[in-house]
Order: structure tokens, then sequence, then C-alpha cells
């Protein structure tokens, strides 16, 4: 505004400074020459300062800018640590969640492993019960077939069972056959020997590697136990006490047969053993295919 002003008032004093000179006025034309130099000095310094003004508030623009900026980032920062803590808290979580699940999937298969071993196990002797102690057989006989080694099965069973649950109770039956079971395990107790119950009075057992003679022995054993025991069994028309009678059968090296089969023959065994008074072995070597041909081996009333 003050260089619109100025520069009229300048440019006069120029074209008067010829006039000045011609009446010989040395000094008035200098004057006139100063002001003018003046004049655009004040000209030059209002335009410095207008643009030093202009430049002021483009650095206070700018400096505005970046307090903006620098505000920005700092809220983006603040939301980008905000989001960090909840990724963080929210993957904490799964993993917790994770390991509950698997502890619940854990405590569930343990749980189910339990109620198959009660469904598995016979509850009054502690030993499997048919179907599983069947499996055990089959597997053995397999086993044996592959290995060429002889397997022997065996079945036990308390004679007179029935007059023994008529006469003292379905408690005392239950005793006996707990009784015939530790007596069971104590006996076969090698790695590979398996006892199940049968059902009914009768006990199971699978001998790995026993040959006719091993398994007739350790029946006569399972035999004599069971007489020094001496279980209370006056309706036994026999004897005063509990006996056990038992069925054997050894399938021979490289000899194919079914669990069903030698089950069958151990048991139709013991049950000529029973039929002949019992407290005794009856065996079946199976020598060739065909109907077994029992035998008796032992017939005791004692040790």
């Amino acid at each position: 505004m003050f260089a619109r002003i100025l520069a009229p008032a300048a440019a006069g004093l120029v074209l008067a400074t010829p006039a000045l000179g011609a009446d010989g006025s040395g000094d008035d034309w200098l004057l006139a020459l100063v002001l003018v130099i003046a004049m655009a000095g004040l000209v030059l310094a209002f335009r410095l300062r207008s643009t030093t003004d202009r430049l002021w508030k483009r650095e206070a623009e700018l400096v505005v800018t970046r307090g903006q900026v620098s505000d920005l980032e700092a809220v983006l920062e603040h939301r980008d640590e905000a989001l960090e803590r909840e990724i963080f808290s929210r993957t904490l979580t799964l993993e917790n969640e994770n390991r509950r699940l698997a502890r619940e999937r854990e405590e569930l298969a343990n749980s189910h492993n339990r109620l198959k071993g009660l469904v598995d196990l016979d509850p009054v002797t502690g030993l499997a019960n048919r179907e599983s102690f069947r499996e055990l057989v089959d597997a053995e006989l397999r086993r044996s077939l592959r290995e060429g080694r002889p397997v022997s099965v065996l079945a036990f069973g308390i004679d007179h069972f029935r007059e023994l649950n008529r006469s003292r109770g379905h408690d005392a039956g239950d005793q006996a056959l707990s009784a015939l079971s530790e007596v069971v395990n104590t006996v076969f107790r090698r790695a590979g020997d398996a006892s199940g119950r049968l059902g009914g009075e009768r006990i199971g057992v699978v001998v790995p590697g026993a040959d006719h003679e091993a398994a007739l022995r350790l029946a006569e054993r399972v035999r004599a136990e069971a007489w020094r025991n001496a279980l209370p069994h006056e309706a036994s028309p026999g004897a005063d006490r509990v006996t056990v009678s038992a069925g054997c059968m050894t399938v021979a090296p490289k000899t194919r047969s079914e669990a069903d089969a030698a089950l069958g023959t151990a048991e139709a065994a013991l049950g000529v053993a029973q039929r002949q008074g019992g407290n005794r072995v009856m065996s079946d070597q199976l020598p060739r295919p065909g109907k077994p041909s029992l035998r008796p081996v032992s017939h005791g009333s004692g040790d």
C-alpha cells in the first residue's frame, strides 16, 4: 500500500529535477536525489517487510501443520498400541481356551478308558470278561502260528458251584470265585500270561509258549492251591471244602486254531472233569484235526 503511495511522488521528483538544475540550484537537485533514494529504500523496506510477514505466516502455518501431523502420529501410535494389546489379549484368551479344551479332551479320553475298563473287567474277579479274554486268546494263537511256538489254553471251574450258592448264598460263591482268581494270578504271572472270567464258575487262562506238560503242571498247582484254601462247602458231595477242576488243551507249533475252538475244547475238558466228580484235571492234546480225545490227568483229594 505504501509503495503505491510513494511511487507517484518519486516520479514527480524525478521530473522536477531538471527544472531545479536549470536555475543553477545544485543543492536542490542533490536533495531531490536523496529524497528519491530514500523513498526507494522505503519502498524496498516495505516490500521486504511484506515478504517477511508472508514468510512468517507460512512458517506458522507449517508449524501448525507439523503439530497436527505429530498429533495424528501420536493418535495413530496410541491406536496401534491399543490394537496390539487387544490382539495379545485375545491371543492369550484363545491359547487358554485351547489348553482348557485339550484338558477336557484328555479327561474325556481318560474317562472313556476307565469306563471301557469297567466294561471289559468282570466285577467279581477283576479279570477280563469273556469277550475280552477271547480276543487275547485269538491274538496269542495268531502269534504262536507266526513264531512257531506252542500255546496252551486252560479252563478252571469251581466244583458243585450251584450247590455252594444254594447252601451258603451267592456271597460265598463270589468269595470262592475271588479266591480262585487270586490263585490263578499267583500261578500264572509270567509276561504274556492272561486270564479272564468265562462266565458262571469258570475262569480261563492262556499261556503262550507253554507245551502240554507245562500246562498240566500249572493246572495241577491251581487245583492243589484251591484245595489248601479250604473254603467250606458242606453241600459238596465229594469233599467238605471248595474244590477246583481244570481242562487243558495245547495248540502245537505252526498249527492253526481259532479262539472259540480252543476255548471250547478246554471248557469241554473241564466239563468232563466236573462230571467225573471234580477236583481233577482233564487234558486234550489235539494231536490232529478232529474231535478232541479227552483223558484224565490227575485226580487228587489233597496236595
